[in-house]
């Protein structure tokens, strides 16, 4: 966790759980933070997962675990050797938005597998009391499923089997 004078953050590494097990944590710690930082007003809200997808080599199409990868013109080598996307997604009827990073550094130490990172940074711009604790669980509950949808969006049901 990171306290801040300008926000509070929470991250989770391996070992990962569930959005259930983690949540009840953040929260408690997000009141500490509230009473002892004070801050004045919340403007973000976000809940951000950055997920790695280890896709055994060769990798022969990117189609096979990404609804949307990158795309090299038909002209050109279709070998990637390194690669980075990033969109902005927003749902206008939730005023929420996702940053989707999509990257591929190659691992020399590990010669069977690609690990590709999906990162989903989903968030709303608020303007809340901090304790305003209904409205935030509301908004970050909100986010969990918004980023969920984003996540299973963008892969394929072979790349869901990689977290079975």
């Amino acid at each position: 966790m990171q306290f801040r004078l300008n926000g509070f953050t929470l991250n989770r590494l391996k070992p990962y759980t569930s959005w259930e097990e983690i949540y009840p944590e953040t929260i408690r710690l997000w009141r500490l933070y509230v009473e002892f930082a004070k801050p004045t007003v919340v403007v973000r809200l976000a809940a951000r997962y950055i997920n790695q997808l280890e896709l055994p080599l060769p990798v022969i199409n990117l189609r096979n675990y990404f609804i949307a990868p990158p795309q090299v013109p038909e002209s050109l080598p279709q070998t990637l050797r390194a690669y980075l996307t990033r969109v902005v997604i927003h749902e206008p009827s939730l005023e929420h938005s996702a940053i989707v990073t999509q990257s591929f550094e190659p691992n020399p130490t590990d010669k069977e597998h690609a690990a590709i990172l999906l990162d989903i940074d989903a968030f709303k711009s608020v303007a809340l009391k901090p304790v305003e604790h209904e409205e935030i669980d509301r908004v970050l509950n909100d986010l969990h499923r918004f980023k969920n949808d984003v996540f299973f969006g963008s892969i394929t049901q072979r790349a869901s089997k990689l977290f079975e």
